[in-house]
């Protein structure tokens, strides 16, 4: 943020449609570490590293929570007059059609899994995903792959599907994954 360290990024919320970049999920720093939606307009700068916000932590803790827990009444009494049970529910806080993604978020080529989300590399200006890092291999030493986004056929629940297969997959230059923090 404008006046230090806000929290730490751990979504992006996407337009599948349009392959845009329309949130960033950040968690708070400080407790009780609330995970903010922040319109994509505030990211100033980004880097692999560091993401550069447009707005103070004061004003990033005003603005719309990821998750939305709801009170849901379970069961009633046998007359019926009133809850006997209830449950927790969360929801997320995203418009119809958006998806969240994060570096566990799998990819899928035409014939099965092939890794996860490393990053997207995101043009600034419009918020278009220009490119995705597969990360895949063994956990001690993960590759990643780039992705031009016109490999890509679509985001769904259910992770990105490439339009492309296993073997175009391993025909494509891996370099070793730059380590998690």
């Amino acid at each position: 943020c404008t006046d230090g360290p806000g929290g730490e990024a751990t979504h992006l919320v996407v337009n599948p449609a349009t392959m845009q970049v329309t949130r960033l999920v950040v968690k708070e720093t400080k407790a009780p570490h609330v995970e903010r939606l922040v319109p994509f307009k505030f990211v100033e700068d980004a880097s692999a590293d560091e993401i550069r916000l447009r707005c103070s932590r004061q004003e990033m803790s005003k603005m719309r929570g990821f998750v939305r827990t709801e009170i849901v009444e379970t069961a009633w009494s046998y007359d019926g007059t009133r809850p006997t049970q209830t449950k927790k529910v969360k929801h997320l806080n995203i418009a119809e059609g958006e998806l969240a993604v994060d570096t566990h978020t799998p990819v899928r080529v035409t014939d099965g899994k092939v890794g996860h989300i490393g990053e997207f590399i995101v043009d600034p200006a419009s918020g278009s995903i220009t490119q995705l890092q597969l990360r895949r291999g063994h956990v001690w030493a993960p590759k990643e792959i780039s992705i031009p986004v016109a490999e890509v056929d679509r985001i769904g629940d259910r992770g990105v599907h490439l339009r492309m297969n296993r073997a175009g997959i391993e025909a494509l230059p891996a370099t070793a994954a730059r380590s998690r923090r």
